[in-house]
Protein backbone atom coordinates (compact mmCIF):
# COMPACT_ATOMS: atom_id res chain seq x y z
CA UNK A 1 0.00 0.00 0.00
CA UNK A 2 1.26 3.42 -0.87
CA UNK A 3 2.01 5.88 1.92
CA UNK A 4 0.02 9.13 1.71
CA UNK A 5 2.97 11.32 2.76
CA UNK A 6 5.18 9.76 0.10
CA UNK A 7 2.49 10.31 -2.52
CA UNK A 8 1.99 13.90 -1.39
CA UNK A 9 5.74 14.60 -1.48
CA UNK A 10 5.99 13.02 -4.94
CA UNK A 11 3.17 15.23 -6.21
CA UNK A 12 4.95 18.31 -4.86
CA UNK A 13 8.17 17.11 -6.50
CA UNK A 14 6.32 17.42 -9.80
CA UNK A 15 5.77 21.12 -9.02
CA UNK A 16 9.23 22.12 -7.75
CA UNK A 17 12.78 21.24 -8.68
CA UNK A 18 14.11 20.27 -5.24
CA UNK A 19 13.26 17.14 -3.25
CA UNK A 20 10.33 17.58 -0.88
CA UNK A 21 10.20 14.12 0.69
CA UNK A 22 10.91 13.52 4.36
CA UNK A 23 13.38 10.79 5.28
CA UNK A 24 11.79 8.04 7.39
CA UNK A 25 14.06 8.70 10.38
CA UNK A 26 13.23 12.42 10.24
CA UNK A 27 9.53 11.68 9.80
CA UNK A 28 9.57 9.69 13.02
CA UNK A 29 11.39 12.50 14.86
CA UNK A 30 8.83 15.02 13.62
CA UNK A 31 5.88 12.81 14.55
CA UNK A 32 7.25 12.27 18.05
CA UNK A 33 7.82 16.02 18.35
CA UNK A 34 4.26 16.75 17.20
CA UNK A 35 2.98 14.34 19.86
CA UNK A 36 5.08 16.04 22.54
CA UNK A 37 3.85 19.50 21.52
CA UNK A 38 0.23 18.33 21.42
CA UNK A 39 0.47 16.87 24.92
CA UNK A 40 2.46 19.72 26.50
CA UNK A 41 0.59 22.64 24.91
CA UNK A 42 -2.60 23.13 22.95
CA UNK A 43 -3.05 20.42 20.31
CA UNK A 44 -3.38 23.02 17.58
CA UNK A 45 0.26 24.04 18.14
CA UNK A 46 1.59 20.68 16.90
CA UNK A 47 1.21 21.15 13.13
CA UNK A 48 2.55 24.69 13.16
CA UNK A 49 5.46 23.77 15.43
CA UNK A 50 6.51 20.96 13.08
CA UNK A 51 6.22 23.36 10.14
CA UNK A 52 8.46 25.89 11.91
CA UNK A 53 11.02 23.17 12.65
CA UNK A 54 10.95 22.07 9.01
CA UNK A 55 11.36 25.60 7.70
CA UNK A 56 14.29 26.16 10.04
CA UNK A 57 15.94 22.97 8.83
CA UNK A 58 15.34 23.90 5.19
CA UNK A 59 16.69 27.45 5.52
CA UNK A 60 19.58 26.80 7.89
CA UNK A 61 23.09 26.70 6.43
CA UNK A 62 23.68 23.55 8.50
CA UNK A 63 23.01 20.11 7.02
CA UNK A 64 19.30 19.27 7.20
CA UNK A 65 19.69 16.54 9.83
CA UNK A 66 21.82 18.74 12.11
CA UNK A 67 19.47 21.71 11.74
CA UNK A 68 16.45 19.50 12.44
CA UNK A 69 18.00 18.06 15.61
CA UNK A 70 19.01 21.55 16.76
CA UNK A 71 15.51 22.95 16.23
CA UNK A 72 13.92 19.98 18.02
CA UNK A 73 16.26 20.37 20.99
CA UNK A 74 15.46 24.09 21.28
CA UNK A 75 11.73 23.49 20.99
CA UNK A 76 11.70 20.64 23.51
CA UNK A 77 13.64 22.74 26.01
CA UNK A 78 10.86 25.31 25.79
CA UNK A 79 7.95 22.88 26.23
CA UNK A 80 6.18 22.90 29.59
CA UNK A 81 6.85 19.77 31.61
CA UNK A 82 4.00 17.25 31.49
CA UNK A 83 3.42 15.41 34.74
CA UNK A 84 3.04 11.66 34.35
CA UNK A 85 0.08 10.07 36.22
Amino acid sequence: MSDWLDDFAAELDNKVSEETGVATKNRNLLLEFARDVAHATERKNAPLATYIVGRYAALSPKPDDAALVEALEIARSMLPKVEEP
